[in-house]
């Protein structure tokens, strides 16, 4: 029985040790489980920020009323828009 006792104790040595590394890769699975759902949230929200269109900036009457009297004189959507400081949209809008 002597034969056994040195065996028994290093075969329970042995599955203490596993089931701490078990445990202990237990914990960084979880972890790392958080830090992708975290990171999943932080994309999902940089996403939903980017597919928001920013506010269409209106433009004065008398902008308006540049854009028409240029326009009406043959002046092209870009030069306009590069002298007025709009968008290029916006002149082909109010043309």
């Amino acid at each position: 029985m002597k034969f056994c006792q040195p065996l028994e104790s290093h075969l329970i040595t042995e599955l203490r040790d596993s089931n701490l590394s078990k445990d202990s890769l237990k914990k960084q699975n979880e972890s790392l489980k958080d830090e992708l759902l975290q990171t999943r949230r932080e994309l999902s929200s940089f996403y939903k920020m980017q597919n928001h269109p920013s506010k269409i900036k209106e433009h004065s009457k008398e902008t308006i009323a540049k854009i028409k009297e240029l326009a009406s004189n043959g002046v092209r959507a870009l030069e306009i828009a590069r002298t007025l400081g709009v968008s290029e949209p916006s002149v082909r809008k109010y043309r």
